[in-house]
């Protein structure tokens, strides 16, 4: 008999992102491997959420991996902040749920951070299972939300570093995607249950390269940043970036995602009357691909704040894997690899003077970028391929204790909170 893993994560796919990434190609890669999986995920909001509800996506592995989706929470006329946490919470209470209808049908729980509540649906699923519980760390939360200002309050954050402490204690297993997660994680007295698994390029995505040779390339230059509009990217220094440039009108900007800071960064950019950028809203992470590869460079920035130092962005592997050029505004460990691949020109965070030369220089000089494009491929196809990160995964897995498989299972019983993908 198979095993059976349940992996619970508040984005998946189709949603754009690093977080839907990662966990979209960790749950095909594990049935790959031989497990069955099911995945506890959350319907996206806006347009992608709504669509999903009634057209499933096609092109994901539906034979092996069973998806369902709670119902979002409508947050209402509530501040940005307040409505986040009850998105949060209500995730968590109907996982709980969920959890409860399941119980004793699986043999493993993965959950995924950034969000911390759905390290406690882990902790939740792992005692009503009696079976081991691997937690992912993909950001240093309440670290990072301390870092920016998001939460002040002294007794909220005790409470947060209670919970992340309460995590990490219970988990049989920590795995990390960054190495600059470890001494923090080590420090909080767990690193015998430390490792490390990058983010991979999925099967469906290593079919995806950039030819710098098209000749839709032009002789202008196609700037674009793909991803999670927030606090942490401080977008306000690509606008900055953009109006240096705009005495160069073939360079163009393209800003895709959604996130909390997207209407002010909208604003501003009508603000400073910035013609050469563009500001889409959220997309499918197909399209969003697709969208990336018009493009000829891709741009990353996050906050200068040391906590930081220690995130690699899951989006600079997914467009190296592309072989897409990159400019990146990084500091710490987040350098590390884009200097190393030669795919990328880095800049010290908030510098935009900087990322404006770089990015002026490589559109005067055609044949470099298609240099780093080519170097930046066949770094991350070395490093980051799928087959690989997933079987050191699965040795992982295979290497935690776990009780005899689970026989029989617990049917759906009354109307619950919760819907296979496409299931009205």
């Amino acid at each position: 008999m198979e095993k059976k893993i349940l992996i619970i994560s508040q984005n998946f796919y189709p949603e754009c992102g690093s977080a839907s990434s990662r966990i979209s190609n960790l749950a095909a890669e594990l049935a790959e491997g031989g497990f069955e999986v099911d995945v506890l995920t959350a319907f996206p909001a806006g347009n992608i959420g709504a669509a999903l509800k009634d057209h499933p996506p096609e092109d994901f592995d539906k034979t092996r991996v069973r998806v369902f989706r709670l119902d979002a929470v409508k947050s209402g006329r509530l501040f940005k902040k307040l409505a986040l946490v009850r998105r949060y919470t209500d995730f968590y209470l109907k996982s709980r749920h969920f959890i409860n209808q399941h119980r004793g049908q699986y043999d493993l729980v993965i959950a995924s951070s950034p969000q911390l509540l759905t390290g406690l649906s882990g902790c939740y699923a792992k005692s009503r299972n009696r079976c081991p519980f691997i937690f992912e760390v993909r950001d240093l939360w309440p670290e990072s939300i301390k870092a920016l200002g998001i939460i002040k309050s002294r007794l909220l954050l005790w409470f947060l570093y209670r919970i992340e402490q309460h995590i990490l204690k219970r988990s049989d297993k920590i795995c990390v995607n960054s190495r600059g997660f470890v001494p923090y994680i080590s420090q909080k007295g767990h690193r015998d249950k430390l490792f490390f698994i990058p983010n991979f390029i999925s099967r469906t995505q290593s079919a995806l390269k950039k030819s710098y040779a098209d000749e839709n390339t032009g002789s202008g230059l196609r700037v674009i940043f793909a991803g999670n509009i927030g606090h942490a990217q401080q977008l306000e220094n690509l606008l900055k970036t953009a109006r240096e440039t705009a005495h160069i009108p073939e360079i163009t900007y393209t800003i895709a995602g959604s996130g909390a800071e997207q209407p002010h960064i909208k604003k501003l950019a009508e603000q400073w009357n910035l013609r050469n950028v563009t500001i889409t809203g959220a997309m499918p992470r197909r399209d969003a691909l697709k969208l990336v590869l018009e493009h000829d460079l891709c741009y990353v920035h996050l906050s200068g704040h040391p906590c930081f130092e220690t995130v690699l962005p899951g989006k600079v592997i997914d467009w190296m894997g592309m072989g897409m050029a990159t400019v990146a505004g990084v500091a710490g460990y987040p350098r590390h690899i884009p200097a190393q691949s030669g795919g990328a020109l880095i800049f010290d965070p908030g510098d935009h003077m900087a990322a404006a030369r770089h990015i002026t220089a490589l559109y005067r000089d055609k044949t470099r970028l298609a240099a780093m494009g080519q170097s930046a491929f066949a770094y991350a196809r070395e490093n980051f391929d799928a087959q690989s990160n997933a079987a050191r995964y699965i040795n992982t897995i295979q290497g935690c204790e776990s009780g005899a498989l689970r026989s029989g299972s617990i049917p759906f019983s009354g109307k619950h909170s919760w819907r296979r993908s496409g299931e009205a």
